[in-house]
């Protein structure tokens, strides 16, 4: 039996960041991400929102989250101050 994993609706990085986490069909997803290439998920930076297919099998959303988590931490790190709080 495949272990649920339930993804949290918003992971606080500390010093005032909050990156939010939202499961979305793959067309709204490609409509955010500006894309027409498959995507199980993507980092928004403009609303710091961490974006994944509501289809991806539960042991997958967990990949493409820590995945895209990266990439938000990454982000601000580099922006700093520059990220929308």
């Amino acid at each position: 039996m495949e272990t649920r994993y339930r993804l949290p609706r918003k992971v606080s990085l500390g010093f005032g960041v909050t990156i939010f986490v939202r499961t979305t069909t793959e067309a709204h997803l490609k409509s955010i991400m500006h894309t027409d290439n498959s995507l199980d998920g993507g980092w928004d930076d403009s609303s710091n929102t961490i974006w994944i297919d509501e289809a991806c099998a539960p042991k997958k959303r967990k990949q493409v989250f820590f995945h895209e988590l990266i990439h938000a931490i990454n982000d601000v790190a580099a922006l700093g101050a520059d990220i929308h709080l």
